[in-house]
């Protein structure tokens, strides 16, 4: 980098942590190791790496283990960052895309950010939105305290409290709220508010008292609420069962994002919720790099049982690939690249 670039600072990130392999490599020149302060005696950020030539100066390589970069947020804090035409043009390009590969419609559980909302918006306004997209607000739960983000629901329970508001095109409806995530790598991203980084929606991470009393003055305020439970299924139902206690969910089709497992009785407890299961055939292509599925075998992301026990499931990509044709035929292969197996039997037809 440094001979092809010697007069410009020069960093290239890593891929998206969830569509690559650990860990996740970025590359800086000289310059750019300058310009952020990097030396010799630079501590590494959380889960990160600064690798070190035998001088025990930095080589300009980073390898990170967050599946979420935090590099952007730390070191290299002063790198250009996304502006708003960028997110509209993202939008367009993402949508054309998602079209040639014969997808018609989407539902992004995680939520989007307002701005990455008005860049859909601005798009269906232009009649430049080949498909439909139907999508909850994210929270900044990270960088809110509990009274800010209760104030935030009373605002958006209006536009996307019920069945929210919008067309065929575009409609905006309930919250994605809370997750069983990493509270450091959360911490660290908030500190950037309002940035909404690369994946178009605020990441989060709360302990399952705080997700219960926000959920409860969300299920007060008609908020549908979409929940990742991908590392514990029982964070998230555990949660739901408390708020159903206080106020009823049973009919408004909450949804438990990227179900990887769960027991019969717990099938049993999602069923009598009347909660929306969806699941990632893909996390099983990466079994030994995605949530250990490859220990879990044939008890990994159970369709067949979830269907059997009357709970709604939904298949998503997560990105990538984007084709939910291959998504389809990886949930009924159930192949494990990594391992070279297929991981049980899927009995789906």
């Amino acid at each position: 980098l440094d001979a092809v670039a010697p007069d410009h600072a020069v960093y290239i990130r890593a891929v998206w942590g969830w569509w690559s392999r650990r860990p996740f490599p970025s590359v800086a020149n000289s310059l750019a190791l300058r310009r952020a302060g990097v030396t010799r005696d630079t501590p590494a950020p959380h889960n990160v790496e600064i690798v070190k030539d035998a001088r025990g100066e930095p080589t300009g390589i980073f390898f990170e283990r967050n599946f979420v970069p935090v590099l952007e947020y730390t070191l290299f804090r002063d790198l250009p960052r996304f502006k708003y035409c960028d997110r509209v043009d993202s939008v367009r390009l993402g949508a054309h895309a998602y079209v040639a590969a014969g997808t018609t419609s989407l539902y992004e559980g995680h939520g989007l950010t307002p701005t990455v909302i008005r860049a859909y918006r601005e798009n269906a306004e232009r009649n430049a939105m080949p498909l439909r997209m139907h999508a909850p607000v994210s929270m900044p739960s990270a960088a809110f305290d509990d009274q800010r983000l209760v104030d935030l629901f009373h605002h958006y329970a209006g536009p996307a409290g019920g069945r929210g508001r919008g067309d065929d095109i575009l409609r905006v409806e309930g919250i994605n709220l809370g997750g069983h995530a990493d509270a450091t790598v959360a911490d660290i991203i908030a500190a950037g508010y309002p940035y909404d980084q690369w994946a178009g929606h605020f990441y989060q991470a709360m302990t399952a008292e705080r997700f219960v009393k926000l959920g409860i003055e969300a299920a007060r305020l008609g908020l549908r609420v979409n929940c990742v439970i991908s590392r514990d299924i029982e964070y998230g139902l555990s949660a739901y069962e408390a708020i159903d206690k206080e106020v009823s969910i049973r009919d408004r089709r909450w949804v438990m994002i990227h179900v990887n497992q769960a027991t019969d009785a717990q099938i049993r407890r999602m069923n009598a919720l009347g909660v929306i299961a969806t699941v990632v055939p893909g996390f099983l292509w990466m079994a030994g790099d995605r949530y250990g599925l490859d220990k879990l075998g044939g008890d990994g992301i159970p369709i067949r049982r979830l269907l059997d026990g009357g709970v709604p499931v939904a298949l998503s990509t997560d990105g990538v690939p984007y084709s939910m044709l291959w998504a389809a035929w990886e949930a009924i292969a159930r192949w494990d690249e990594d391992g070279q197996r297929q991981l049980g039997e899927s009995h789906l037809t």
